[in-house]
């Protein structure tokens, strides 16, 4: 089954809390709904469970109502269900968890069940209560429905993970598969597994896997990565392949994969570049784009050897000046500028001083002079 939401649920087996109570129990729970379980079918759920008491305490599991025979709840760390539980511990102000095993009975008839897979608090003194008086208790459940059908189900997704997708010739290639089980029913899928050219129809090789012994099948609802396959390569020369993949199960194929890898090109790059380009097609391809690159380069270079001989022409011509002498052109028409300018300023300040007159000839010792001027005159 597949859980695509959670919610918290805090609820009370009775309302007859005693004034100040607080809720101290939730439960992080969606409702268990399986519409095709089939007899001796086992359905395993994980159980969050929270605790907002300030103290680690123990709390009970309890199935209820149709599924009340069904269940046993196990410690999270049993991984292979040997010692089952009735109570678990939550830390203070944290979480904890717990597993939930339901097994469909055998002798169970067709149709519809519900339940309830709950977690209730355990009161203190419990065996010291008055009989006559309801024991206060915190539970928190989670809903079961299971229908019960004879119509077995294979249904399963795997994933196939090579561990590299270049090797080297008549090197093994490991390769990875997870399964997840969304059928009803157990499976044990035996793994045909085909080595095919990549173009063409030629089959190099051909070997059914059975699963791993010792490993046990994937149950409904799970998830498991049977060990690595080391899948040889013996028959197969350097070059592109097709690794095909069938999965049976009970004499039929039910899902088939496949991947490409190379041989014999691992770690050259150049290698990998052209060896897209080894057959059909793709061959006539990979030429026209090298034709199409070369040709161009070609044009590019004959262009620019073109260029610089015409612009040789035009300066042996006299058209046009190379750039060293272009260079010397500039820095003499620098120079002739400058001197040209320096001629120019001192020009204007000669003329510019001939217009002024001298110190001497203005202020005290130009009127003496004046004077003297004047003196003489009037004595002669």
């Amino acid at each position: 089954m597949k859980i695509n939401f959670r919610i918290i649920i805090i609820s009370v087996g009775l309302l007859l809390l005693p004034v100040g109570a607080a809720l101290a129990l939730g439960q992080m729970v969606a409702p268990i709904v399986f519409d095709q379980a089939v007899r001796g079918q086992e359905i395993v759920e994980t159980l969050i469970l929270l605790s907002s008491d300030a103290e680690d305490k123990f709390f009970g599991l309890i199935s209820e109502g149709d599924v009340a025979g069904w269940v046993k709840f196990y410690n999270v760390n049993d991984k292979k269900f040997e010692n089952p539980i009735e109570k678990v511990l939550i830390p203070a102000k944290g979480q904890g968890n717990a597993v939930a095993v339901i097994t469909v009975p055998d002798d169970t008839p067709n149709g519809k069940y519900a339940g309830f897979l709950t977690v209730a608090s355990i009161p203190e003194d419990a065996e010291e209560a008055d009989e006559t008086m309801a024991t206060v208790m915190q539970k928190v459940p989670r809903e079961v429905f299971i229908k019960v059908t004879d119509q077995e189900i294979v249904d399963f997704t795997v994933s196939i993970i090579p561990d590299k997708y270049d090797i080297e010739k008549n090197e093994s290639l490991p390769v990875r598969f997870i399964f997840q089980n969304n059928g009803n029913v157990k499976i044990s899928p035996q793994i045909q597994v085909k080595i095919k050219e990549l173009e063409g129809d030629k089959i190099f090789s051909n070997a059914i896997f059975p699963y791993p012994d010792g490993e046990p099948p994937v149950k409904p609802g799970d998830y498991y990565e049977i060990p690595k396959l080391e899948i040889p390569t013996t028959n197969v020369g350097n070059g592109r392949y097709w690794m095909q993949f069938s999965f049976i199960v009970n004499g039929e194929v039910v899902k088939e994969g496949a991947f490409r890898f190379t041989v014999g090109r691992s770690g050259k790059i150049l290698g990998a570049v052209f060896s897209g380009f080894s057959n059909g097609i793709l061959s006539r391809v990979g030429l026209i784009i090298l034709a199409v690159l070369g040709v161009g380069f070609l044009m590019i270079m004959n262009n620019r050897f073109q260029s610089k001989a015409i612009r040789r022409q035009l300066i042996e011509a006299g058209v046009i000046c190379d750039k060293k002498s272009s260079r010397l052109a500039g820095q003499e028409s620098k120079k002739a500028k400058r001197a040209t300018s320096a001629k120019s300023s001192l020009a204007y300040r000669k003329k510019n001083n001939a217009r002024k007159p001298e110190k001497d000839e203005i202020g005290f010792f130009g009127k003496l002079r004046e004077g003297k001027s004047w003196i003489s005159g009037f004595f002669s």
